[in-house]
């Protein structure tokens, strides 16, 4: 959604970027030829400005203008239009290149998640011994009970963690260790949680989950260094967790919990969705209007017409996929993405043009994809 939502905005920018150069050419040709032309480069402007909108509007370019006025001007439009073309081209390269990228480092994310607690641990264990052999007291707190945890030490033994060649900065960790050890719940765990596996366990789940994806300074740096941090958040809060919880044998090598399955396929389906939605844009975009009377096209929520088109998309690409699957995945999305009321519009949207679909023989399922799809 995320990357279709990006090119939408590029396409956008580069449409006003377009009327812009139109003038800046008139301008150009202004300058040349004196003020006294003004009246007529104005109507030029014009014929020029409108030969591009229809062809955004129409997608295709109109009957060539026989007139010279309309040759100057046609020339002016085309030479823009040509110029909007090859930065769409650009764009949708580039946008598609960074969303398999971004997708395909939410595991280092994962990793450095992982290396932060490790230094998180290394700090604290580094004060509380300076300061104990400081005033050769007893400390108040004891956290050996968190750096010296085992889990948390397996995970950091493990080869990708120890390959994964980032490091918190020090004033970071700094930070974010005296929220930790401030922290009621932290303190409370130390002293209740059993020392064993279950109990490394317990405590492991509250760093990651109470902690790091609930700490307002530590969300505020993840947002600031990941664009996409809102749609990643979920999937690296969900990869720790698992991770943690699907531990259960104190000798059994830690199997980290990877992105994918199968990701040549999963990389093949999200270029594909991507491809789809943008190509068929104005087919969906004909099929909305015609459902969706009681609103302006122009009112529907961008987050919502770009899921519709996505969801069908979907529908219409992949054979095993069913329809219900479709739109009740894509209902889901909008309640995270959108507003309150959004996935009802949705669901009577995406069915009425499913049905009709269904009955124009533009959706064929088969094998899995037949299932409840009647």
């Amino acid at each position: 959604m995320q990357s279709v939502y990006a090119f939408n905005k590029a396409q956008e920018s580069n449409y006003y970027l377009g009327l812009k150069d139109i003038d800046a050419q008139i301008k150009d040709t202004l300058m040349i030829h004196g003020k006294e032309h003004k009246e007529r480069l104005d109507g030029q402007q014009k014929k020029a400005v409108d030969l591009y909108r229809e062809y955004h509007q129409k997608g295709k370019r109109s009957d060539v203008l026989k007139d010279e006025e309309g040759a100057i001007a046609e020339q002016i439009a085309w030479d823009t239009i040509y110029s909007y073309q090859r930065k769409e081209r650009d764009e949708y390269h580039s946008v598609q290149r960074k969303m398999i990228s971004e997708t395909e480092h939410l595991f280092n994310k994962y990793l450095r998640l992982i290396r932060l607690a490790g230094a998180l641990a290394d700090y604290i264990k580094d004060v509380q011994e300076k300061k104990q052999k400081k005033t050769g007291e007893k400390p108040e707190v004891d956290f050996s009970r968190f750096y010296n945890n085992d889990l948390l030490a397996r995970l950091r033994d493990l080869e990708e963690v120890k390959e994964e060649k980032f490091f918190w900065e020090l004033e970071q960790v700094i930070d974010w260790s005296k929220m930790l050890r401030k922290d009621e719940k932290f303190l409370g765990l130390l002293e209740s949680v059993s020392s064993d596996l279950e109990g490394d366990k317990e405590l492991m789940l509250f760093v990651f989950r109470e902690f790091m994806f609930k700490n307002e300074l530590l969300l505020s740096f993840l947002e600031e260094s990941d664009l996409n941090w809102i749609e990643n958040r979920p999937v690296v809060r969900n990869m720790l967790l698992k991770t943690v919880k699907g531990v259960d044998d104190e000798e059994e090598e830690i199997e980290l919990f990877t992105l994918s399955r199968n990701w040549e396929d999963d990389r093949e389906f999200f270029e594909v969705l991507y491809k789809k939605t943008i190509t068929e844009d104005a087919e969906w975009e004909k099929r909305i209007a015609s459902k969706a009377k009681r609103w302006a096209n122009d009112r529907i929520a961008t987050v919502d017409k770009i899921l519709i088109k996505m969801a069908l998309s979907e529908m219409t690409n992949f054979p095993s996929i069913p329809v219900k699957v479709t739109i009740n995945e894509f209902m889901e999305i909008s309640k995270i993405y959108s507003t309150p009321k959004s996935w009802q519009f949705m669901n009577g949207i995406l069915d009425a043009i499913a049905t009709d679909m269904q009955e124009e023989g533009l959706v064929r399922k088969s094998g899995r994809g037949l299932i409840d799809n009647k």
